[in-house]
């Protein structure tokens, strides 16, 4: 029952955490770029979600098992963590 029970809070916080960014980026591009469509909202939230899979299926991720001699500061512009600076930028 613990795993079903698991499976089933993670399905819950995955939903939960996207329709939160989903309407999070709804009310930006309607307060920011005055769109009032939500086909163009959706093409564009689903075009980033896609650019950021791609951007992280082709960077390298920089695993090495956990024996990494890279210190800390060369650790935070790997994978996930480089796109993070790039939004920064």
């Amino acid at each position: 029952v613990l795993p079903a029970l698991m499976i089933s809070l993670c399905c819950f916080n995955n939903t939960v955490c996207y329709i939160i960014e989903l309407s999070t980026f709804v009310l930006f591009f309607k307060e920011y770029h005055g769109w009032n469509s939500a086909t163009g909202i959706g093409v564009a939230q689903s075009a980033g979600d896609l650019t950021a899979a791609f951007l992280m299926k082709l960077l390298p991720s920089g695993s090495d098992g956990g024996e990494s001699s890279a210190g800390f500061c060369r650790r935070i512009f790997m994978q996930p963590y480089n796109l993070s600076w790039l939004v920064l930028l």
